[in-house]
């Protein structure tokens, strides 16, 4: 017997196993890495939360000085990089988010604006 014929052999024995196909190419693009998604997903929360400062007007001091009474006590430089990376996690970014529309709600209020919807 050849190689070929015994490579074809075990091959034949792969491919007819119960289970999950398996693939015998090496298709570029088809699937992403856990990284890579994580990488999109950090970035996309990065643009939810500078979305979010842009339409109050914060810059990174004043949520810092909204997220001190929760207690996450960081610099206007770590909140910065944090941010811009995408380098955070689900809480953090849930009381940024908290924070920054807590300040929403209350300047409406304080305008007389009603945040219900009408």
């Amino acid at each position: 017997m050849t190689v070929a014929s015994l490579l074809a052999q075990e091959w034949m024995v792969i491919i007819n196993k119960v289970g999950r196909p398996i693939s015998l190419t090496n298709k570029q693009g088809s699937a992403k890495t856990e990284a890579v998604a994580m990488e999109e997903w950090g970035l996309e929360a990065s643009l939810m939360v500078k979305r979010a400062m842009r339409e109050r007007g914060w810059g990174y001091q004043e949520l810092s000085d909204a997220l001190q009474p929760l207690g996450i006590k960081r610099s206007t430089a770590v909140l910065n990089r944090r941010i811009n990376r995408g380098n955070f996690s689900a809480g953090f970014m849930l009381a940024c988010l908290h924070v920054l529309q807590q300040n929403e709600d209350q300047s409406s209020l304080q305008a007389g604006k009603s945040i219900r919807p009408d």
